[in-house]
Parts: C-alpha cells; sequence; structure tokens
C-alpha cells in the first residue's frame, strides 16, 4: 500500500463511478467513515422513513475543497473535504492520502 499526494481531480477519477469508502476527518476533527457513491438521486428516503428531494438550482458546494457524495450507510448526501481524505477503498484498491497535513497515516491501514 502506497501513500501518496492526491489533488481532488485525482481523487474524483481514482473513484470514477464506483462505490466506495472514505476515512477522513471532519474540519471539528471528529473521525468518519462512509461507504459512498456518485449516483444522483432526484427523491430518496431517510434512515427515519422521511422522504427527501433535491430542490434544484446550482449547487451550493465549494467543488475545490469538498466531494459531494452520498453516503448509503447514512442514506443521505454528504461533503468531504478534501483536506480530511485519509484512506479510500475503491474496490479492490486500496489508498492512503498523503496530503500534506497527515499527522498519523498510520491510523488509517487497518480500516
Amino acid at each position: 500500500m502506497l501513500i501518496e499526494t492526491y489533488s481532488p481531480q485525482d481523487i474524483k477519477r481514482l473513484i470514477g463511478n464506483k462505490k466506495f469508502r472514505v476515512y477522513f476527518r471532519k474540519k471539528n476533527n471528529d473521525v468518519r467513515i462512509a461507504y459512498c457513491d456518485f449516483k444522483i438521486r432526484n427523491r430518496w428516503k431517510l434512515k427515519n422513513g422521511e422522504w427527501r428531494k433535491l430542490k434544484g438550482g446550482a449547487s451550493k458546494n465549494d467543488n475545490s475543497k469538498y466531494l459531494l457524495a452520498f453516503d448509503i450507510d447514512k442514506g443521505d448526501y454528504i461533503n468531504i473535504n478534501y483536506e480530511g481524505i485519509r484512506y479510500l477503498k475503491v474496490g479492490t484498491q486500496h489508498y492512503v492520502i498523503d496530503n500534506g497535513t497527515n499527522e498519523n497515516v498510520k491510523e488509517v491501514v487497518y480500516v
């Protein structure tokens, strides 16, 4: 398993249209593991049974800083901070991401 530096464009290229597992730190330093995909859902059902619907219009997401993905486990869309991504698994490929802010990359090896 190689530890490499990836740009946001590289990360999106690595993922493609496949489902992926991501390990990342949120801005408040909480660690989160999510199983995601990029499939567009106009309507989706939350875990509590409530239905959500896309409102349309322009995205308010800053695509240079955040990766917008659908968290399959949570059942809702999430923004993933590119700087917080530590580990990525796409199919059978594993990537440890070193974006210059990783203090301890060893913590992600056994996710």
